[in-house]
């Protein structure tokens, strides 16, 4: 803290010392509204159907409703990251989906192991949140952890219908790294490029959503 001379008399007579404060303001980041990240719905719509594929063997339904549980979650956290006064229906309704979707797949007899996975997921995604919060959106640790929450339906589902811990877990193996390696090569070329035009965009979201989609086959493949 230092003081600086106040020169507040008559004819700028020196009558006082006003503090001045040397610290850094604190910058809060406004963070964009995370719904509309179309790369994460694409990694995250792979990522169920792979839960699915894997868990589904007896029927689809129990893994998409855990599924369909995580999405809600990912509601949820979209409106906090913007505000609840912004997004209170989308609170409300994804919160309504986050608690249906695995209470009807408990109902229709999945392995309650799911609950271990979604859980767990709270800590990668309680961390997007907050490394966003500091770093930015486009940070790898953000992404890294960002990805992980949103992957983690695939375990996930996989267990909800019957699939065995080691083939969710090599199932997560598969699709976390190439995801998150995908994604920061996307937010390279955000952060490198002056500006995208909606054409190049269209393109490179399809590419990915290809590449994605690819990826989550081999997956399911080497699982099964």
């Amino acid at each position: 803290m230092h003081s600086v001379p106040a020169h507040d008399g008559p004819h700028g007579a020196l009558t006082s010392f006003r503090p001045i404060s040397l610290r850094k303001p604190r910058i809060a980041i406004d963070l964009p509204d995370p719904s509309r990240a179309h790369g994460a719905w694409v990694q995250f719509f792979c990522s169920a159907a792979a839960g699915a594929m894997l868990g589904g063997r007896g029927g689809i339904e129990i893994p998409l409703l855990v599924g369909s549980g995580f999405a809600g979650a990912f509601l949820v956290g979209a409106a906090l990251a913007v505000g609840l006064h912004r997004k209170a229906r989308r609170f409300a309704g994804g919160l309504a989906l986050t608690v249906a979707g695995p209470a009807g797949a408990l109902l229709l007899g999945a392995d309650p192991s799911f609950l271990v996975v979604a859980g767990a997921t709270l800590a990668p995604a309680l961390g997007a949140v907050w490394l966003a919060k500091r770093r930015g959106i486009l940070s790898r640790a953000t992404l890294l952890a960002a990805t992980a929450a949103v992957v983690a339906v695939a375990p996930a589902s996989a267990l909800a219908g019957g699939a065995s811990w080691t083939a969710a877990a090599v199932l997560f193996a598969l699709l976390w790294p190439v995801f998150s390696w995908r994604g920061i090569r996307i937010s390279a070329r955000l952060e490198g490029s002056g500006s995208w035009d909606r054409a190049a965009l269209r393109r490179s979201g399809l590419r990915e959503a290809a590449i994605a989609a690819a990826w989550t086959v081999v997956a399911v493949f080497v699982c099964s």
